[in-house]
């Protein structure tokens, strides 16, 4: 069990640098999220879906598992809800939150399913362990809306603002 607990952290931290990588190599906008996978045991594995845009919320997605890797069930969901979908792989939906900045990392959707096919093998006294990553497609979005202050209208050049007529002043921009 503790050799599983150290490869599922080798898998997430090799996933981590492949995505480092990448966002190296592409501009902030062109990835709106990281995705880790997360062999928990034998059977049991999680996906965690971040959000890293600043422009939007994630509102759901679907994870496709990798050939060979069969979907048994969802056995928990945190940040949303989460499903089978009906064709092998996993339909979430939630609010994960935009990033603070460029670079940063906002919420996350994550979902603990349980799986069979991919088990590791014991051969010639060396455990084999499969790979797991699977694919995930964002089918959801809500844009985050910028606060605007058009409730009062910029008051006149010299005019003031009173209980009868309420306006802002202009600030010049800098």
């Amino acid at each position: 069990m503790k050799a599983l607990r150290l490869l599922g952290l080798a898998a997430a931290a090799a996933l981590i640098l492949v995505a480092a990588a990448n966002a190296r190599e592409t501009a902030q906008s062109d990835i709106p999220y990281a995705m880790i996978v997360r062999i928990l045991s034998t059977d049991h594995y999680q996906v965690e879906v971040q959000n890293t845009q600043p422009s939007s919320f994630i509102k759901s997605f679907d994870w496709t598992p990798p050939g060979g890797l069969t979907v048994v069930a969802v056995t928990g969901a945190e940040g949303g809800t989460c499903k089978l979908d009906g064709s092998g792989g996993i339909a979430c939906t939630g609010k994960a939150i935009p990033s603070t900045c460029d670079g940063c990392v906002g919420g996350a959707l994550v979902v603990d399913f349980t799986a069979t096919g991919l088990e590791p093998t014991y051969a010639n006294g060396f455990w084999t362990y499969y790979g797991v990553v699977g694919g995930v497609q964002i089918t959801g979005t809500i844009p985050v809306e910028k606060p605007t202050f058009s409730d009062l209208p910029i008051c006149n050049k010299g005019e003031q603002s009173t209980k009868a007529h309420l306006c802002v002043k202009a600030t010049a921009a800098k």
